[in-house]
Order: structure tokens, then C-alpha cells, then sequence
């Protein structure tokens, strides 16, 4: 009859874990300022139009890690598929438009007598400033320079 396994066996036979694999399907890189500043600052509405927006953009990329599009028609479907009540849409929009998140490339216009009803389009907005913001308030876009890491001890820094 084998013996129970010790703690120590269980360490000897563990692999090491090496790191992640390139993603190359099935993810979406997401900036960490979706973290560091919508996330904990924003409505869940305005939390879920940016989360969309990052999958819309940047979940279908090519090998090279581009974004296949960078414009989005966005129709109420979209954001009530993204869990947006219908009357919550248009706020939460106006409140990622209004954190620097998302840009409107062009304004929705509404069916009227003789015109037809025009989607809007957006984009995510990125900021080309050189330093990473965190601070909502001075927040003007993603972070659009080369990786921001550094290692942390705790959550507060």
C-alpha cells in the first residue's frame, strides 16, 4: 500500500510555474488604467460601455496584436447585449465620453421625418502624454506608451 503523500513530496513532484504563453486567442488585452481608474471611480454603466468598447477593439486583433478596427457604429443592441438598460445607454455613454475613456467619432442622430436614424460611432481615446495617470481627476486617455509594470507591495501604491 503506497504512503500518504507528505508535504514535501508535494513540492518535489509540482511543476514550476514558467510564466503564461502568449495570448494568441480567446483574450483581450485590457489597459490597467480600466482597472486602476474606471473601474473603481465609475458607474457600472459607464464600467460596462468602456468594457465593451475594449472588446470591441481590442479583442479582435491581428498576429501582430493590432486591432482589426478602431471605429465602432454602436447601436442600442450593442450596449443592452453589453448589459446597459435602455435608458441607462445614453448617460453612460455621456459618462465615458466625459472621463476621457471613449472619443464619439460621430454623433447618433435619431429617425426623423425624411432622415433616416444614424448610429453613432466611437472609439476608445488614448493619451499620448509620456506619464501613466491613475488619478481620475488628471486621467485623459489610455496609457499609450510602452507598458507601464513595476512591482508592488501592497494595493494602495
Amino acid at each position: 500500500m503506497p504512503s500518504e503523500p507528505t508535504s514535501q513530496n508535494l513540492l518535489t513532484t509540482e511543476k514550476k510555474f514558467i510564466g503564461f504563453t502568449r495570448p494568441t486567442s480567446n483574450t483581450t488585452y485590457t489597459p490597467n488604467q480600466f482597472f486602476d481608474v474606471c473601474l473603481p471611480h465609475y458607474s457600472r454603466g459607464c464600467v460596462r460601455v468602456v468594457a465593451l468598447m475594449l472588446r470591441l477593439t481590442l479583442g479582435w486583433s491581428d498576429e501582430e496584436g493590432n486591432p482589426q478596427r478602431v471605429e465602432h457604429l454602436a447601436t442600442y443592441d450593442h450596449f443592452e447585449r453589453a448589459g446597459i438598460s435602455r435608458s441607462m445607454i445614453r448617460p453612460a455613454l455621456q459618462e465615458a465620453i466625459q472621463g476621457h475613456f471613449v472619443r464619439c467619432v460621430r454623433e447618433p442622430r435619431q429617425q426623423r421625418r425624411g432622415q433616416e436614424a444614424v448610429s453613432g460611432m466611437y472609439e476608445l481615446n488614448w493619451d499620448e502624454r509620456p506619464e501613466y495617470v491613475k488619478d481620475p481627476k488628471k486621467f485623459r486617455g489610455f496609457f499609450c506608451g510602452e507598458g507601464y509594470r513595476r512591482r508592488r507591495r501592497n494595493w494602495s501604491h
